[in-house]
């Protein structure tokens, strides 16, 4: 009886440290079930800030995957403009293998790969409405393979 109360506060002690290390202010997840991102309909997220000016976040992209992707890198355009109008465009490339070509990124299953890429790492956000916008940047505009994309901005410890 001891050993099942001792795991069981284990665990709980590891569920509550590993959910305390992440602050979520801001999640929004877009999904695809026929599993192709176009440029067509761009991605568009929307974080209201308040007046907290000293406040450092992380900008993280979480993408779930097919395992099989024929893609080295999932290439994608980032468009950023802050609530006083900035604007910042930059190309992103998201590795979807490792160097031993070993799929990156935590597996579901046999069907879907998680992948996080932190895009931002202790950024300030300007108090208003901070937009940021995804599209896919290849040839033919769309990405095929994607079941969902998340932008999550959290508050750097």
């Amino acid at each position: 009886m001891k050993k099942v109360f001792f795991c069981l506060v284990a665990v709980v002690s590891i569920c509550l440290v590993s959910c305390a290390g992440k602050d979520v202010a801001y999640e929004k997840t877009y999904t695809f079930n026929n599993s192709v991102v176009t440029g067509k309909q761009p991605l568009n997220f929307e974080y209201e800030h308040g007046k907290d000016s000293f406040q450092l976040y992380n900008i993280v992209l979480s993408i779930k995957h097919m395992p099989k992707l024929s893609y080295g890198n999932l290439p994608l355009n980032l468009t950023y403009v802050s609530p006083i109008g900035e604007q910042l465009s930059v190309p992103i490339a998201v590795p979807v293998y490792d160097k031993d070509l070993k799929v990156r990124g935590t597996m579901q299953g046999d069907t879907i790969v998680t992948l996080e890429q932190e895009l931002f790492y202790s950024q300030r956000l300007r108090e208003g409405k901070n937009m940021f916008q995804i599209t896919p940047a290849t040839f033919n505009d769309s990405l095929d393979g994607i079941r969902s994309i998340t932008l999550r901005i959290e508050r750097a410890n």
